[in-house]
């Protein structure tokens, strides 16, 4: 059981399952639009952010990671993108607040 000031915490995340699943890495994956719905699962921990791409991907998911709130960014402008996990702690998260906080919803189709 977390207490008051705990910053970690468990989270479940149930969605509805799609079609299969897509390769490791965010820059050698497709780029094309998905046929089904792709996640951006920002975290600057390695497992953490292996956990959730290997269980998104199990219920079909495109699932681009990254590891930065900039790369993050890059992935936007590259990428249609139909849900974002991400960790609030990140190092450089103040960037993704800027940043996404001002862009038109469109960004985030």
């Amino acid at each position: 059981m977390n207490k008051v000031g705990d910053v970690s915490a468990n989270i479940l995340v149930t969605l509805p399952q799609l079609a299969a699943s897509v390769g490791d890495s965010w820059a050698s994956q497709s780029l094309e639009p998905a046929k089904r719905a792709t996640v951006l699962v920002i975290d600057d921990l390695d497992a953490d952010r292996e956990a959730l791409r290997r269980v998104l991907e199990e219920d079909g998911y495109c699932v681009l990671c990254a590891s930065r709130a900039s790369e993050a960014m890059e992935i936007l402008d590259q990428a249609p993108i139909d849900l974002v996990i991400l960790e609030m702690l990140l190092p450089d998260g103040m960037a993704w607040n800027s940043a996404v906080g001002s862009a038109p919803t469109a960004a985030l189709s």
